[in-house]
């Protein structure tokens, strides 16, 4: 029975070592699937937090994208000037209304209304350029009668303005090559600065002549596509004032240059 005991008592002894030895054994590798899952886990939340942050970025960028393209008609609000909105119908109903066979008055009107709304695109980006004194000159002189309800009535002052934003370099407007320095030469703005400041040493006078100098530079560059007869009316409204010859010039072509980006004969864009 003795014997029996200690033998038992081994045999008892040898499983524990063996149990014990299995947990040793076993043990490392729950270690390592631990360490594994614990990895994984990480790069899930590296990948979810990086996923995040270019989440983040994309919209930043289009937020930052929205608000460049607002931002001429947040310009246009807070100069309190909306765009036009217009009674074309009125003014298309208004311009067949004479037109004897109902058909072809419809298809004149229909024609007139696509005419408009067409028109109305292509001046609608460039509206917050035109000052508060225009735009107020506009409804009061212009848009109170039938007549002119049509965005041709609105295309003037938004060609006027345009072609300035184009000579003062607000907007990009494409120049014509080579520029047309040599046609403008003939004029000499220190005569008509020196009326304003007979001190041709004055801030005054180089403050004229370096405006001057830069009308006449960014004039050149548009001179050359505008039409003949318009050029020599212009030059000669320009030599009958006694008014800076270069300004005269500006504000005179300046409709015909916005026109060229309007009808897209010169590519325009914000600068």
């Amino acid at each position: 029975m003795a014997q029996s005991a200690v033998v038992g008592g081994e045999a008892a002894t040898g499983a524990r070592h063996r149990t014990t030895s299995l947990m040793i054994v076993e043990k490392p590798a729950t270690q390592i699937k631990v360490s594994q899952g614990r990895n994984n886990a990480n790069r899930t939340i590296s990948a979810a937090l990086g996923a995040a942050m270019e989440m983040r970025v994309r919209t930043i960028q289009t937020l930052l994208f929205i608000a460049a393209l607002l931002i001429s008609q947040i310009a246009s609000a807070a100069e309190g000037v909306p765009f036009p909105d217009l009674d074309t119908e009125g003014y298309c109903t208004a311009l067949v209304s004479k037109m004897l066979v109902k058909t072809e008055q419809q298809i004149e009107r229909d024609k007139c209304l696509l005419e408009e709304r067409a028109l109305r695109a292509r001046l609608e980006p460039f509206w917050y350029l035109v000052k508060r004194t225009e735009s107020d000159r506009l409804k009061k002189n212009y848009l109170t009668e039938v007549r002119f309800q049509t965005y041709l009535t609105v295309n003037s002052f938004v060609a006027s303005a345009l072609g300035m934003a184009c000579l003062d370099g607000r907007v990009f407007c494409s120049p014509d090559e080579p520029p047309a320095t040599t046609a403008l030469s003939a004029f000499r703005s220190d005569y008509y600065c020196y009326l304003g400041s007979t001190d041709a040493q004055s801030d005054k006078f180089r403050n004229c002549s370096t405006a001057e100098k830069k009308r006449k530079e960014q004039l050149a560059k548009y001179w050359t596509k505008i039409p003949g007869a318009k050029k020599d009316w212009c030059i000669g409204w320009a030599f009958r004032r006694d008014f800076l010859p270069f300004q005269v010039l500006s504000n005179c072509v300046a409709e015909d240059i916005g026109t060229e980006c309007l009808k897209q004969t010169r590519k325009c864009h914000p600068g």
